[in-house]
């Protein structure tokens, strides 16, 4: 099993202190408290009471903790302890570090890529995927069983889930003289920028004659339907099986509760909170909380 050494992750601790026992110290997996073993690398959240007790009765022997937590002298001449602002946001970052440099880069023997697809050498595909006429960035993951459209461009360091669909026709139809249905061209784009992660079986539609654009950094949870000409801003975060209608637009450090539907053509301004299972139905102010249908700002 990997031997991950505190000299391999200088570089995520500059602003930590690291104090205890640090002789030939090493993990080998990262774990909850409750399941840790003796290689176990853990944290403890800084809110949590009576830390110098989780640690005496936790097997592991490397701890990150709140740089305001007292350590008993007993324990640190037996057990290690990475001190620092925020442990949970130190833990993801030296575990995704080490377990990102265990990717294996390239295209999966069953996937099937357009011969016009300009795909980074350093991305992942999985099997049964398919790229079409699309442009894929560096360090960008796309795991098994998606299906990504002609005229899509994913940036870098990306994660797409197993199911997703990227780029497909949006939902536009015009009544004709006889009363039948007639679908609008869907001529537009599908723009993934850097850092976004994207969960299993979302479906994020191509815009009709604009483009539908996901800014750097947000995070979009499982089941999701993201509609034509939809433009999400930067750190925004949505949670699972929302759905959000054509042409709306979101805007930077929002976040979007399970199941929440938006209707169409609406503007969600900054810094947004919409409740889980609300129903907005009318534009949104910078910094409003809403709740509820139809959703109403809420004061908590």
């Amino acid at each position: 099993m990997k031997q991950y050494f505190l000299s391999e992750i200088e570089n995520l601790l500059v602003n930590c202190q690291i104090i205890g026992n640090k002789s030939n110290i090493y993990f080998t997996n990262f774990n909850s408290l409750e399941k840790a073993n003796e290689f176990s690398l853990v944290w403890i959240k800084s809110t949590k009471k009576n830390k110098n007790e989780i640690i005496k009765s936790s097997h592991a022997k490397i701890f990150i903790v709140d740089n305001k937590v007292e350590i008993e002298e007993n324990l640190i001449h037996v057990k290690c302890f990475i001190k620092t602002e925020n442990p949970k946001l130190t833990f993801l970052r030296i575990a995704n570090f080490l377990l990102n440099k265990q990717l294996v880069w390239g295209i999966h023997p069953t996937a099937i890529i357009h011969p016009n697809a300009k795909i980074h050498p350093n991305t992942a595909i999985g099997a049964f995927t398919y790229v079409g006429e699309a442009v894929i960035g560096e360090n960008t993951v796309i795991y098994g069983n998606c299906y990504v459209y002609n005229n899509v461009e994913i940036g870098k360091n990306c994660k797409i889930h197993a199911g997703a669909i990227i780029g497909k026709d949006g939902f536009g139809y015009e009544k004709n003289e006889k009363g039948e249905w007639e679908s609008f061209p869907q001529l537009g784009k599908t723009v993934i920028k850097n850092n976004v992660d994207i969960g299993s079986n979302v479906l994020i539609h191509k815009g009709a004659l604009s483009d539908t654009i996901i800014y750097d950094g947000v995070k979009i949870d499982d089941g999701t339907i993201i509609a034509h000409n939809v433009i999400i801003g930067k750190n925004s975060l949505i949670t699972g099986h929302v759905c959000i209608a054509g042409s709306t637009v979101i805007g930077e450090n929002c976040w979007i509760g399970p199941g929440v539907k938006i209707l169409n053509q609406l503007n969600i301004e900054d810094n947004v909170f919409i409740g889980i299972g609300s129903v907005v139905i009318k534009n949104i102010k910078k910094g409003n909380k809403v709740f509820g249908n139809p959703a109403r700002i809420i004061d908590y």
